[in-house]
Order: structure tokens, then C-alpha cells, then sequence
């Protein structure tokens, strides 16, 4: 059975009706369905759905978790995974062994990503679990329906190369942000960008873009390793 590897940012307050449409065909299809324990965001509003898809719980789906229990409602007819990554491993590297799991298992990926998000701390900060997600996936030949924010509105685009990835970055250079948006963004722009002029759009594309190809070096960084222990 194919298994598709649903992810997404955190921030998210629901799903837009054709991410839930893509969903729809992964069941329609008898696909299995791996998802994270989020109590927030696209892990816990793609559970919801699964759990009254079509009036009742979809049953392919394998719910992953680092702790002994998820944080989220699980369905009986679900099965739950527990990661206990390497030794020593805690807090976000944990949870990122958790998703590297997923990657590994699943034979494609279904991802939103909300690119750019307010922290704990009050800061701006790229949604660079979803990108890792996308990163692994892609490199792994792997193909990526990605779903992401845009001018508010939801865009789709099917990757199955990093170029494709990097493509859709690349878009975000000329977004016209909302006044809200451009507001919190010129907000959290550094001395330099302030003093180079930067408008709110490029100081946007720019972390992005920066976070996305430091997360492709890592993982080329991590495979090559991989390959070497592999072959020692």
C-alpha cells in the first residue's frame, strides 16, 4: 500500500478546501496515511478530518509520536508509532527524528506550508519543519504536493525536484503582502535591511530563501554521511 506523508505548519487554523480535496483522493485511493501528533495546525486539523472522513474514521492512517502517548485523540482503528530517536535526543531534534521516520516511510508527500510565523517569542520565523519535510522527501526522489500561503490565498504546485522547490520560493520576492503582514515583517527586519532599504516583501523572500538552502545543505550533508556509513 502507497503511504503518503501529510505535514504542515503549526500556524495553520484550517484546511482549505482543496488540501482536504487532495486528502479525499488519498482515501478514495486506499492509500495508508502517516501523520504527526501535533495538537496544533496541519498534523491535529488533518486527524479531525480523518476522523469523520465521509461519516466515519478513515482507517489507514499511523499516527507517530515521541512521547508514550500522543497528544492528540487517536481513532482505536488507527495504529500509533512511538519515536525514540537517538540517545540523548530531546525537545526540536526529537521531533524532527520523528518526522525524518515519516519521510522514510512514505512514498510521497501532501504538505501547507504558511511560510512565515510568530514564534513563542513574539518573533517572525520561517516554517522550516514543512521545508525539511519537503527537502528529505525531494532528495529522496519522492514527489511533493505542496500547498502554501501566498498573497493570503492558498497556491498548489506539484515538486519533483529541489528546483521545483526552490521555484516556488523564488515567488515570494514579489508577493504584495497584506498591510498587517508587511507591518509585522518590516517589524522583525534587521539594522542592515532597514539601512539597505529592503521592502517587507524581499526581507520576507530573503528568510526564507536563506532557511531553505541551509536545510538542502544539511540534508545533502546528512545523505552523504548516510551513504558512507552504509558503505563502511
Amino acid at each position: 500500500m502507497p503511504q503518503v506523508f501529510i505535514s504542515g505548519s503549526r500556524s495553520l487554523a484550517r484546511l482549505p478546501e482543496a488540501f482536504c480535496q487532495s486528502i479525499d483522493r488519498i482515501c478514495e485511493q486506499g492509500f495508508g496515511v502517516l501523520v504527526g501528533d501535533s495538537e496544533r495546525g496541519v498534523d491535529a486539523l488533518t486527524l479531525d478530518y480523518l476522523r469523520s472522513w465521509r461519516g466515519a474514521p478513515y482507517p489507514g492512517v499511523r499516527v507517530f509520536t515521541v512521547r508514550t502517548r500522543p497528544r492528540v485523540t487517536v481513532d482505536p482503528a488507527w495504529a500509533v508509532e512511538v519515536v525514540a530517536g537517538e540517545p540523548g535526543t530531546t525537545g526540536r531534534a526529537l521531533q524532527t527524528a520523528k518526522d525524518r521516520v515519516m519521510g522514510e516511510r512514505a512514498d510521497w508527500g501532501l504538505a501547507y506550508f504558511n511560510p512565515i510565523e510568530v514564534n513563542r517569542f513574539g518573533n517572525l520565523q520561517v516554517s522550516s519543519g514543512t521545508l525539511r519535510n519537503a527537502v528529505q522527501l525531494l532528495l529522496a526522489g519522492r514527489p511533493v504536493k505542496l500547498f502554501y500561503t501566498y498573497e493570503g490565498e492558498a497556491r498548489a504546485a506539484g515538486l519533483s525536484t529541489i528546483e521545483d522547490l526552490e521555484g516556488v520560493v523564488e515567488t515570494y520576492r514579489t508577493e504584495r503582502l497584506g498591510n498587517e503582514e508587511r507591518a509585522a515583517v518590516l517589524a522583525s527586519a534587521t539594522a542592515r535591511d532597514r539601512a539597505a532599504g529592503k521592502d517587507a516583501a524581499q526581507v520576507k523572500y530573503e528568510k526564507i530563501a536563506a532557511k531553505l538552502q541551509a536545510l538542502i545543505r544539511d540534508e545533502r550533508k546528512r545523505c552523504t554521511v548516510q551513504a558512507t556509513l552504509d558503505l563502511g
